[in-house]
């Protein structure tokens, strides 16, 4: 007995059904889980390139219920594998898109549930001459076969809008869908292109096991809503956004306990850490949530009262963000405040030990200059023999003196000088002065090398 898995659901007529079909005898995480298939159902798994298909066929003979049951669950399981791999793709930026604008990156994370990576050359940095612009896409096949086209469409230069509807609506089954799919159907005739197409599945990127993968996702995504898209392409920006809001207002008019869209003022919150606070709310609330970073707004598609406690919480979410950020922002303030005042402090001090060491140095070389002495006597005099206490530099006040550094120091009395000069603290060449308080510090013009007092007296501090 056999059963027949297609895998059009999952890839085909995305590229990417080799890709995922490679993965059924593989070595990685997929192909592990295959084997347990394999072993736990005993079944043979085979693939088919061609059909994209995967043939399971039961390796035990049994009851005919018994086999049809071992089959379904095998059929199961595979699809849930199929259905929680990551594929990636490049997509190749024209050069007239270089820099690829952040509105385009937004456009197709927000819409598509990809995770879009621009590499260098496609953000116009400085890269090798053979390094072609691209944008890497990782997610579910559905998902990255959809960004990849809005993408492709957005460097054409056509505008693009999405709307999240019922799938019932979106097929007309619906009661009063009808008029809705005759409305896209004009708008089609006005120059637009109107396309359905499923939502596009969310996997997790970070998630090894295929089986944990497809449990977190059942979790976000267990809301009992069952939505797809209504995609909208033009040459005309203005047109694209009017038809994507009368589509929405239209949802609105015919089943207005169904569809809701609230204004935001910050979008970080729910989009930071791959839009886990979105996922969680809308699991959480019953409703599927679209976040619009174009213009701002969270749509809301679901039953009844779900929808109206779904706008309320959204509101309070953003309220909430918006208290945040506001603290966020003052809080930055404070510190580039305080940063620019340590900066201040800096430049100020860096500026005034400058000009210190300009001054010292012009000090040094002028006293230089101006007190060269001859050679001592061989005798120094004494204090009565040729210098009156009247007339000595000396006479009257406190020390001064100019360090190594050129930082004037003091005052000193005369018995610390006399015991620093003793134990031979100063060089000879060290600048002194003594000054009374009553007059102010000691200018330049006020100070001496020590070696031209150390020429007149025994001890130029007693």
């Amino acid at each position: 007995r056999i059963t027949i898995v297609p895998i059009r659901d999952i890839g085909q007529g995305t590229g990417f059904g080799e890709l995922l079909l490679s993965r059924l005898g593989g070595r990685g995480q997929a192909g592990q889980v295959f084997k347990q298939i394999r072993q736990k159902h005993n079944v043979l798994l085979q693939a088919n390139q061609g059909r994209k298909t995967i043939r399971i066929m039961a390796l035990e003979e049994a009851e005919e219920g018994s086999v049809s049951k071992t089959l379904q669950a095998a059929k199961a399981e595979v699809l849930e594998v199929l259905d929680t791999q990551v594929v990636q793709k490049s997509v190749e930026v024209p050069r007239s898109a270089v820099p690829v604008p952040v509105e385009f990156l937004h456009l197709v994370s927000d819409y598509n549930s990809v995770g879009p990576v621009p590499n260098e050359a496609a953000l116009g940095g400085e890269v090798d001459a053979g390094v072609a612009p691209e944008i890497c896409l990782r997610g579910h096949a559905e998902s990255v076969w959809q960004a990849s086209v809005v993408l492709e469409r957005l460097f054409e230069g056509q505008s693009v809008a999405c709307v999240q509807v019922h799938v019932d609506h979106g097929n007309g089954r619906a009661k009063g869908a009808a008029s809705f799919t005759a409305r896209l159907k004009q708008l089609a005739s006005k120059g637009l292109v109107v396309e359905s197409w499923k939502s596009p599945k969310d996997v997790n990127l970070d998630e090894d096991d295929p089986r944990q993968a497809g449990q977190d996702r059942q979790k976000t995504e267990r809301t009992g809503v069952v939505t797809s898209r209504v995609w909208i392409f033009g040459e005309d920006a203005a047109k694209v956004h009017e038809a994507q809001e009368e589509v929405q207002r239209m949802l609105t008019l015919l089943f207005p306990k169904d569809y809701g869209k609230v204004s935001i003022r910050h979008a970080r919150p729910w989009s930071e850490n791959r839009y886990a606070l979105l996922k969680s709310r809308q699991a959480e609330w019953g409703c599927k949530l679209l976040l619009d970073r174009r213009t701002m707004h969270i749509s809301i598609c679901g039953t009844g009262d779900a929808v109206k406690r779904a706008k309320e919480r959204v509101q309070q979410v953003d309220e909430e963000a918006a208290e945040s950020e506001a603290a966020r922002l003052a809080e930055e303030k404070a510190r580039r405040e305080e940063e620019e005042r340590e900066a201040a402090a800096r430049s100020e001090a860096e500026r005034l030990a400058a000009e210190a060491e300009a001054a010292a140095r012009a000090f040094a070389a002028d006293a230089e200059e101006q007190w060269r002495q001859p050679e001592a006597p061989a005798r120094a005099p004494r204090w009565a023999d040729e210098v009156s206490p009247l007339d000595d530099p000396c006479y009257g006040g406190l020390w001064y003196y100019v360090d190594d550094s050129y930082t004037i120091q003091g005052p000193f009395p005369d018995e610390l000088m006399e015991q620093w000069y003793l134990e031979d603290w100063f060089p000879s060449y060290v600048p002194v002065a003594k000054k009374h308080p009553r007059d102010g510090l000691p200018g330049l013009h006020d100070f001496v090398p020590l070696s031209a007092l150390e020429s007149r007296y025994r001890s130029p501090f007693s």
